[in-house]
């Protein structure tokens, strides 16, 4: 499919607003078909990953290892008693971003406004944390599956 055609759909629910999960799940797939013909899913790391975590319950990438490795980093620290808020200054930030899902969020928008396509908060000033909301309860429902690199 076209990219334009994509960023047609991806205009067309936008605008409509995402209301329940399957709509999430297909803003999902849609972005991802993006990302991968523009060939931006490197610059776009986050978004990407959790596109593919969308549809897939197990998961290999790059990133995947890279979110593998903070919070086994975190781990180490937490084990011996350390709060969460008391990792070290970057680690703490990391773990906070990725929980959070910050980097998703900013980096969604971020593809979105590159694309010409509207904010998530189009239709509604929450339309980001709706759309969260949504699409979290498919993602605690089949948790990532992160899968070590031997």
């Amino acid at each position: 499919m076209a990219p334009s055609a994509i960023i047609a759909k991806l205009q067309t629910l936008i605008t409509k607003g995402v209301a329940n999960e399957a709509e999430a799940l297909y803003l999902m797939v849609e972005v991802r078909k993006l990302l991968e013909q523009q060939q931006t899913k490197k610059q776009y790391e986050y978004l990407t990953f959790h596109c593919d975590w969308a549809v897939h319950p197990a998961l290999t990438g790059p990133t995947a290892q890279k979110i593998l490795e903070q919070f086994d980093a975190a781990s180490i620290h937490l084990k011996t008693g350390i709060e969460l808020h008391h990792l070290p200054g970057l680690l703490r930030v990391e773990i906070d971003r990725i929980s959070k899902m910050r980097y998703f969020e900013d980096q969604l928008e971020e593809f979105l406004s590159a694309n010409g396509l509207p904010s998530l908060e189009l239709t509604r000033s929450d339309g980001s944390y709706v759309f969260t909301r949504i699409r979290l309860p498919h993602a605690s429902a089949s948790p990532v599956g992160l899968l070590r690199f031997a």
